[in-house]
């Protein structure tokens, strides 16, 4: 900065000092979050807002997982005029050496210094973003096609240890829509060929769910997934009945470091009216080793194992999507492609358009399920 900015570290506290009036701060912390504060936001301000200090915290973060700081300063001469100068600097109080949990990362650039399981951490579909499944249940049959069977939001934090391998992952999801006859499971299965997986929480407690040892994998069945309403019929398809507000259920399992991030999968799948090896996926992911191969190629269902179809119709229509964001369902018994005109195309592989979002073209809204007033 033309006018002098310094940065320190005083009793573990970071100030920053200016000759200019602070507009704001940009801070990067060890997780790869960039935050702004605006001063008297975090920290503490002297009266002439030239003078600012970081000490235990800053925001909703720890001091020690600052990285560096982007300082913004009115360095304006005249009145009503801003003069705006930035000047970065790294955080003085960290010792880049450091490293606490002994797992050979510095803390600087682990996200959980003190354990040694956890160096780094991925976010999917991204950090506090939600990504949606909706499935269709009538599986091999087409079914009405509306995909409102089950419909749910969900976020995934995997947690990998130094050497890239998984050791943790946080899983959350939101049922927001049944629009189904038949009693289904949801089925969240992870790679676990060692079958060492361990729920460490679940919340609510009182959520049914089993864990079920398959080849290769683990998985956690949530069973009878209807009842997290606590009633019978339709919920959240038809906009001239009542809704109901989703329900959340999250957990934390804890692995054994086996696999690196790039061969840990997480696959979701539904289990069709309490009927063990009926269960349907999301296209070309793999069955389980519970899955009744006789329904493949039988009615609507033209899935072809060795040829890696799997879970497509014969005109290579699916029968579970997974949309990268919170997504507009269709109402009940209006087809997907009423409510998505775009739809057709990119399943049958014709487009790669984002059929789903709210560009020109994407949706007739009247078709799609909007919250009753």
């Amino acid at each position: 900065m033309g006018n002098a900015t310094k940065i320190s570290c005083n009793n573990n506290a970071v100030l920053i000092k200016s000759s200019a009036t602070f507009l704001h701060v940009d801070v990067a912390f060890t997780d790869g979050v960039i935050q702004r504060f605006q001063p008297g936001e975090t920290g503490s301000l002297n009266a002439n807002q030239n003078q600012w200090e970081f000490s235990d915290s800053i925001g909703s973060y720890a001091l020690a997982d600052a990285v560096r700081f982007t300082v913004f300063a009115d360095c304006g001469t005249a009145p009503h005029q801003v003069n705006e100068e930035m000047a970065t600097f790294l955080n003085p109080c960290y010792d880049t050496n450091q490293d606490q949990d002994q797992d050979g990362v510095p803390d600087n650039s682990d996200i959980s210094p003190n354990d040694a399981s956890v160096a780094a951490v991925s976010y999917f579909p991204a950090r506090d973003r939600y990504a949606t499944f909706a499935f269709e249940d009538m599986w091999p049959y087409k079914g009405d096609y509306d995909f409102n069977d089950l419909v749910v939001s969900h976020q995934a934090t995997v947690y990998t240890n130094a050497y890239d391998l998984v050791t943790k992952v946080d899983y959350l999801f939101s049922v927001r829509a049944i629009g189904a006859a038949f009693d289904n499971d949801l089925c969240i299965n992870f790679s676990d060929a060692q079958h060492q997986l361990v729920l460490n929480q679940i919340a609510p407690s009182s959520i049914q769910h089993e864990i079920i040892s398959l080849t290769d994998k683990t998985e956690l069945r949530f069973s009878h997934i209807r009842d997290v309403f606590g009633r019978e019929g339709f919920i959240n398809t038809d906009t001239t009945k009542a809704f109901f507000e989703p329900t959340t259920i999250s957990f934390s399992i804890l692995l054994d470091g086996t696999l690196t991030s790039d061969e840990f999968e997480i696959d979701e799948y539904l289990r069709i009216n309490q009927e063990e090896g009926r269960e349907v996926h999301k296209p070309g992911r793999p069955y389980t080793s519970l899955a009744d191969l006789s329904l493949f190629g039988t009615a609507n269902d033209d899935t072809q194992v060795d040829a890696g179809k799997l879970y497509k119709s014969q005109d290579n229509m699916p029968w579970v999507l997974e949309i990268p964001t919170e997504w507009e369902y269709p109402k009940e018994q209006v087809k997907i492609t009423e409510g998505y005109p775009k739809f057709k195309d990119f399943a049958q592989g014709r487009s790669n358009s984002a059929w789903y979002t709210d560009d020109a073209g994407n949706k007739i809204h009247k078709h799609l399920y909007r919250k009753s007033k």
